[in-house]
């Protein structure tokens, strides 16, 4: 899957122009769900020049395995900066995990790794993921499949949505340029 259409009509398509990069898809349970391998495979939508206060992030994901440095489901990010420090990101976490028992809900006013999981599962079950902030109310939420989970406060202003990643993650903690990584292994 080079290009996933973006259906409300805002022109957000997620794009990979790099073949061996592409997604693939997998019919399971009478549905089709998007694969990514953990090792290069993402999609991107770039130059939205867009900005979130309040947000609800509905995630439905099935992750594989986590070998930990932060698998990414989603994030956002401003052009050449940091997803957690201009947007957010939704990953697997720091370490490794022998079952879905981290999520880092992470981002600009929400800083530093934390897990908003408070149960565990085990790898491979699709999983409905709703992260919310109300910037009112200056938290940040989660649910997993209708049950609440964890909080944590938020600070600060919007975050950025002008470039969107699924998949991975866009960061990079050493010299040089923000790149794509944190690539996850997930339905």
């Amino acid at each position: 899957i080079g290009k996933w259409w973006d259906a409300p009509g805002k022109g957000r398509h997620l794009l990979q122009e790099v073949k061996d990069s592409h997604p693939t898809h997998r019919k399971v349970d009478g549905g089709t769900v998007m694969r990514f391998d953990g090792v290069d495979d993402h999609l991107r939508a770039v130059k939205q020049g867009a900005e979130l206060k309040s947000f609800t992030l509905l995630v439905v994901a099935a992750p594989r395995f986590n070998m930990g440095a932060f698998p990414g489901l989603i994030a956002l990010n401003a052009a050449n900066e940091r997803d957690y420090v201009s947007g957010l990101t939704l990953d697997l976490g720091p370490w490794a995990t022998k079952k879905f028992s981290f999520l880092n809900v992470e981002g600009r006013g929400f800083g530093g790794a934390k897990s908003l999981r408070t149960q565990e599962s085990s790898f491979g079950q699709l999983q409905t993921l709703v992260a919310t902030s109300d910037w009112s109310v200056k938290t940040v939420r989660l649910e997993v499949d209708g049950q609440t989970e964890g909080e944590r406060a938020r600070e600060g202003d919007a975050i950025s949505l002008d470039e969107i990643t699924v998949g991975a993650r866009d960061f990079n903690n050493d010299l040089g340029p923000q790149h794509v990584n944190g690539l996850v292994r997930a339905d």
